[in-house]
């Protein structure tokens, strides 16, 4: 029996109101440089030629959901040629998406998702016409929600992600929302399932392991030989690197810096700013202190013990990493989200961060309760932390090993996903 799929006079109203504000939007949107360039492509004015007919609509947001789109069609099944639609609304989304192609039996088109308005959402689903809808962590878009429940197109919602201080704004319209909610949710932790449970008034949320660990493929860690900047330091240096340093945290790595060489003259201090331009910014901090300090692109021999490299030459954390025994990763000491603290975990060594890193919660707490993370709280902390590093450094091949383990651990999101999704296929087909 077909559902029905009709909505509330209020309903309507809410969807008239949300239309509205999009169009009066349109000209402040239209200032971004960013979303000027595609800027047709998102309201859908440019003429669309003919119906392009898709099986599944998956929209990934930015880079990080590309990636897990990528991941899906990459192990797509060969017994199911597939015509997907991957939309997404960034350039660096495209980009990531245009960087893998897809295997041979799916037929893969790329577009920029339109404006949420139900107007474009509406023209753009009668031009693909899909047979099912994939939403991406958390993409609760409510004039694509509304427009296919209208159409009967069926959405389901993977590698589910929903922090506490966005509930606020879906919230605010509970009926509406729970009115339009995917067929299915699968989140990443029974957390976020609450989350989503509560938001769409539901308790069928389901919990799934994260697809980003299916990403998760790192080989052994760069030995001191093949390591391209090992003609740096010797082996063995009592090497400590400050890596992806964010501005607001800036005076915190100082400080450590300062402190780590006061406890151990003898070490060799590696600073990577997360973007270039602060490096000018650093140069002023380091000549104002008593330390001895040259930029990575000066460095033509072998640094000298107590000496504290500004990294200005960019592509080398990773052979950083690798020959570093104590590491901090920044954008963690302020409310920033995190950098990527993984990449040192692959090289075999224990990263320092700091409380703030929720774009990398999807790892899980547990990789702090086995001793993969440290995690500290503040200044006192963290250089207690790094010295300790210095001193007694883990063994890098068990780190890594371990580590290899914890993710293999939580591997399985991509083939959950795609068993859920594989039906609605058939029954559309069938």
């Amino acid at each position: 029996m077909r559902k029905d799929r009709s909505l509330s006079l209020d309903q309507r109203l809410f969807l008239k109101v949300y239309n509205l504000i999009w169009f009066l939007a349109l000209p402040c949107l239209y200032g971004c440089k960013r979303i000027r360039s595609n800027f047709s492509r998102r309201v859908w004015f440019s003429d669309l030629d003919g119906q392009r007919d898709v099986d599944v609509w998956i929209q990934a947001a930015s880079g990080g959901e590309a990636h897990i789109a990528n991941e899906i069609m990459q192990n797509w099944p060969l017994n199911t040629p597939t015509t997907i639609l991957v939309t997404t609304n960034t350039e660096q989304g495209l980009e990531t998406l245009q960087e893998t192609e897809p295997p041979e039996h799916i037929v893969r088109r790329l577009e920029i998702c339109p404006f949420d308005a139900p107007c474009f959402m509406n023209k753009a689903l009668r031009h693909y016409n899909p047979k099912l809808v994939v939403l991406l962590e958390t993409e609760l878009w409510p004039g694509l929600l509304s427009e296919c429940r209208l159409k009967n197109i069926p959405i389901v919602l993977v590698n589910g992600r929903l922090q506490t201080r966005n509930m606020a704004r879906y919230l605010a319209f509970p009926r509406f929302m729970a009115q339009i909610k995917p067929e299915q949710v699968f989140a990443v932790s029974q957390e976020d399932a609450l989350r989503f449970n509560h938001v769409l008034g539901t308790e069928s949320a389901e919990v799934m392991p994260n697809i980003k660990f299916d990403r998760c493929n790192w080989s052994a860690p760069i030995p001191y030989v093949h390591n391209p900047i090992s003609g740096l330091m010797k082996a063995q240096s009592q090497f400590v690197v400050f890596g992806s340093v964010r501005k607001e945290e800036e005076d915190i790595v100082l400080q450590s810096v300062i402190r780590i060489l006061h406890k151990r003259p003898r070490a060799i201090i590696g600073i990577f700013p997360r973007h270039v331009e602060r490096v000018y910014a650093w140069r002023q901090s380091l000549e104002a202190t008593r330390l001895t300090w040259n930029l990575r692109s000066k460095l033509e021999k072998k640094a000298h013990q107590g000496t504290v490299i500004l990294w200005d030459q960019f592509g080398e954390l990773e052979y950083a990493y690798a020959l570093a025994r104590s590491v901090f990763v920044g954008g963690t000491m302020a409310p920033l989200g995190g950098q990527n603290f993984l990449e040192p975990l692959a090289q075999g060594v224990i990263p320092c961060i700091g409380p703030y890193w929720q774009n990398f919660q999807w790892v899980g707490q547990e990789i702090v309760q086995q001793g993969l993370v440290q995690q500290v709280s503040h200044l006192d902390d963290l250089v207690e932390a790094m010295l300790e590093n210095v001193k007694n450094p883990a063994n890098r091949d068990k780190i890594h090993t371990k580590f290899q383990k914890y993710v293999q651990t939580h591997q399985g999101g991509t083939k959950f996903v795609i068993q859920r999704l594989l039906p609605y296929l058939q029954k559309s087909r069938s």
